[in-house]
Parts: structure tokens; C-alpha cells; sequence
């Protein structure tokens, strides 16, 4: 997202990891942990590593594309993507974040840009996923349900038919009464959106802030398929 307003509450600051402020107000602050493609995965019960080897195998003379939205200023996990020998130079993986002028780490293909209008085309992506990203719009946004909805349209945008998605979520659209509210978002969007159970959940040993609840534990995720 490009305004502070949206992801963080007045008072705060975001740093990353080696202290880089990317903003705030001085207030109070909190570090960004950039996440390997292992523990993004294993959220995702193994749904996107899984899913890229079916793409792989079903379109062998073709590259796959993966999006990490909002995937933290180092892309790590895009560049441990690249780096699976399994998958070469067949998957071209990169990360679209809110975080500006923040280009570090070898090899990592990063894009800053806003989740509400993905600097990307039309049916362009084969596999998109999002790790902690919608859980923390909930948090800070008061608008966040709209915002949620634009952020899932621009997903179902960028999808090519087929394609896939993994985002988590707050139960927003996961809870046992969420079924019809999901429903009216598939059918909006053109897509199959589903709820499914996470292989863990969150650790407790979080990198938030204070303020960040305790009874936060996501424990199901959406998959969104593109018809």
C-alpha cells in the first residue's frame, strides 16, 4: 500500500530487519521479519510448491510466473524460489511491496507497489501468495473490509485462468460464518474461493508490536482459483 495511513496506526514507525526506516512518526516502531520460502509454504500446507510442480509438469515448455504480494523488503522468499534446483530458470518469481527506495539482496526481483492496483497486466500470473499481509490490513485499516475486497479483485485480475492463489487470513472470509460472504466475492470476481486449514499455526515468538493480540492465530487460509 502507498499511504501510512493504511497499514500503520498514528505512532508508529516500520523498520526492516537492519534498521532502515521505512516509515513512521517516531513514535513507537517494530521490524519487519523477512520470510523464507520454506515457512511461507509450510503455512500454505505445501499448496504452492505443490501447485508450481503440477504447472510444471502440465506446461513443460513453459515458465512459470509466482507473485509474492507484499513479501517484505528483502524478497527472500522469492529468492529461495529461484534458488530450488528443481525448478531452474523455469519459475520467474517476484515480490511486489509497499516499501520505497529499498532495493537490497542479490537476485531478488522486487517492485514497489500498491496491493489495491498491482502494477502488473491482466491475466499475467500463474501462482500468487500472500503471507500475513491481509491479517495485517485487518489490523490497521478501519476500512480494511473494503480494502480486503480490492486487494482480492486485483489478485482475480492478475490471475491467468487456472491460476492459483494462497492468501491468508483473519477470518474474515474464513470463519464458519463466512460462507455466503465468500461465495458473493467468487461470484463478483470469476473465481472459486475456498477455505482451507493451515498446516501450523502462527509461532508465538512474533516480531509485532505490543499492541498485536495475542488471540491472532490464523489458522485456515483461502485459495482462490481463476475460472
Amino acid at each position: 500500500m502507498e499511504t501510512n495511513e493504511v497499514l500503520l496506526p498514528s505512532g508508529y514507525r516500520l523498520f526492516d530487519q537492519e534498521g532502515y526506516r521505512m516509515m513512521g512518526n517516531r513514535k513507537e516502531e517494530f521490524n519487519i521479519k523477512n520470510r523464507s520460502f520454506l515457512e511461507v509454504d509450510m503455512y500454505f500446507s505445501q499448496g504452492i510448491s505443490n501447485t508450481i510442480n503440477e504447472l510444471l509438469n502440465k506446461r513443460p515448455s513453459r515458465q512459470i510466473q509466482v507473485l509474492d504480494l507484499a513479501g517484505g523488503t528483502e524478497s527472500q522468499a522469492v529468492k529461495d524460489i529461484e534458488k530450488e534446483k528443481e525448478f531452474g530458470n523455469r519459475v520467474m518469481a517476484f515480490n511486489i511491496d509497499f516499501a520505497q527506495n529499498i532495493e537490497k539482496g542479490d537476485g531478488a526481483r522486487r517492485v514497489q507497489g500498491d496491493a489495491i492496483n498491482i502494477p502488473l497486466t491482466n491475466s499475467s500470473i500463474d501462482v500468487v501468495y500472500s503471507r500475513q499481509f491481509l491479517p495485517f490490513m485487518r489490523r490497521f485499516d478501519p476500512e480494511h473490509g473494503l480494502q480486503v475486497k480490492r486487494v482480492l479483485s486485483e489478485v482475480a485480475r492478475v490471475l491467468k485462468p487456472g491460476g492459483i492463489a494462497f492468501l491468508d487470513d483473519e477470518e474474515e472470509l474464513s470463519g464458519a460464518k463466512s460462507d455466503k460472504k465468500r461465495q458473493e466475492l467468487a461470484d463478483e470476481f470469476g473465481v472459486i474461493l475456498e477455505t482451507h486449514d493451515s498446516a501450523r499455526q502462527v509461532e508465538e515468538n512474533r516480531n509485532f508490536p505490543k499492541f498485536w493480540g495475542r488471540s491472532i492465530r490464523p489458522e485456515k487460509f483461502l485459495v482462490m482459483r481463476k475460472l
